[in-house]
């Protein structure tokens, strides 16, 4: 799902995206000429390898999303300003990106996870 920058209005407007298991119900709103705020609640299936048995499981993700997006460049390192240099503003990569964060993370199955005293003798 692709919306013209340009286009987002300056009122808050609902945002739906469901698509491949993920699913985002929001808001989006024109803050100024150069960002759009999106806001809202993402929640998505998606698997995972455990980091202590590198067994495979699924984990359910239920993450408020709070975004700032722009069509110009921006030297502020901030982790929620996402750069739309296109004028594009593409639904499903950010969607998708956000879901990489949780990929990369330090995942626990269930059985390590409640495994409180796990050590590892060398």
């Amino acid at each position: 799902m692709n919306l013209d920058f340009r286009k987002v209005s300056n009122y808050k407007t609902s945002l739906n995206y469901e698509d491949e298991g993920i699913c985002f119900n929001g808001e989006i709103e024109k803050v100024s000429k150069h960002k759009v705020l999106l806001d809202g609640t993402l929640k998505a299936e998606i698997e995972l390898s455990c980091n202590r048995c590198a067994k495979e499981f699924t984990a359910t993700v239920c993450e408020d999303l709070r975004l700032t997006l722009t069509d110009i460049p921006t030297s502020i390192e901030d982790l929620d300003t996402i750069e739309c240099l296109d004028q594009k503003i593409d639904i499903q990569q950010i969607l998708m990106s956000e879901l990489e964060t949780f990929r990369n993370d330090y995942n626990y199955c269930e059985d390590c996870n409640s495994d409180e005293e796990y050590e590892i003798e060398i």
